[in-house]
């Protein structure tokens, strides 16, 4: 007779490291589930740190900070400190308590934010601590269940969290952010379309499975109808999506090409008629490569000007919508963008 497995509890799941599916899977889910993260009862801790937490002080976290740097010789461990901190039975970790602290107390919301990026830019800690789920504060802020934020996204990106990341089931925050409840509505189907551009600009693959073996693109048809906008992007039909973006992208990577060599030939003319032979073949030095640094969807989808103006070089309009010019600075040609580029109306605007 076959010896049937023991179903394993919350403890043996927490203390194994392996992907979760079926029977463990719905037992981790129905422990965080009945266990939601309050301030309250979990904002706790021996040293201090839940106060400033609390009130998003920073100037308390200043004085623990050089409290716990005396006590442990070495900033680092008092970083080491800040990144091992855990509250609640889901032992959330510091950025996505902040997070969860943001929405609990919206009046303060601007402080928190102030105090993620203090933690992460400034003192410098790591923000891909995760909890028993798996997730980190990043997968928190742009799942869609319940959050999506991105300023608080934007902090945690910029600070190298993993936007890849897959927490115990194998998922990326993409697997949630395609979760729609069928009934959901247009709103739903707008944020979530939102939540996945903003995976997929910082580098988001939407191809990973899960422990299932279901990807965010193998899934995306069931969405026809509860979220049609959302279905499009993740497919790249004509209204957006990766693929119709990557096709703008290199539209304008053409086009940057040729204001740079356009604008190279215009120089190379102007300094031979102003200073004869010697200038010119100075000039021509403009001729090699200047456009030395692709574009992609990314990173034109991230861009945001720098305040910087095209030179005297030259400078070319672009005409698509969102984008501002082609131009020089340090002998690369860059994408100008006043804010990031309109998507949707940026492909529809490409040639045919």
């Amino acid at each position: 007779m076959a010896r049937t497995l023991r179903p394993r509890t919350i403890d043996d799941i927490a203390c194994s490291n392996d992907t979760l599916t079926g029977a463990d899977a719905t037992t981790l889910t129905s422990y965080i589930t009945a266990n939601p993260f309050s301030p309250a009862k979990h904002l706790t801790d021996h040293i201090g740190y839940s106060t400033a937490l609390r009130n998003a002080d920073i100037q308390h976290f200043h004085t623990l900070l050089k409290d716990r740097r005396a006590a442990l010789g070495r900033f680092h461990m008092v970083v080491s400190e800040l990144y091992c901190l855990r509250f609640g039975p889901v032992e959330l970790p510091l950025f996505t308590v902040i997070l969860h602290l943001m929405y609990a107390y919206p009046g303060s919301r601007g402080e928190f934010l102030r105090l993620a990026e203090f933690l992460a830019r400034e003192c410098k800690v790591p923000v891909d601590a995760v909890d028993l789920a798996g997730a980190s504060a990043l997968m928190h802020a742009i799942n869609t269940k319940p959050y999506y934020d991105e300023a608080f996204a934007s902090i945690m990106t910029s600070a190298d969290a993993k936007i890849n990341r897959q927490d115990r089931m194998g998922k990326t925050a993409a697997h949630y952010i395609v979760d729609i409840d069928t009934l959901a509505g247009p709103a739903a189907d707008k944020r979530a379309a939102e939540a996945m551009r903003f995976f997929m600009a910082h580098g988001g693959n939407t191809a990973i499975t899960d422990g299932e073996e279901v990807s965010v693109v193998g899934n995306a048809g069931k969405l026809k109808k509860s979220a049609p906008m959302l279905m499009n992007f993740i497919l790249g039909k004509p209204q957006g999506g990766l693929a119709g973006f990557e096709r703008a992208t290199a539209h304008i990577r053409t086009l940057s090409i040729q204001a740079a060599q356009n604008a190279n030939r215009a120089s190379m003319m102007a300094s031979s008629n102003a200073a004869g032979s010697r200038n010119s073949s100075m000039a021509s030095n403009t001729t090699r490569p200047v456009f030395n640094r692709a574009v992609s969807a990314s990173s034109v989808m991230s861009m945001t000007s720098s305040g910087a103006s095209a030179n005297s070089v030259g400078s070319m309009k672009i005409n698509l919508p969102g984008v501002t010019c082609a131009c020089q600075r340090r002998g690369m040609w860059r994408i100008c963008c006043g804010k990031p580029p309109d998507m949707e109306a940026m492909v529809k605007a490409l040639p045919a």
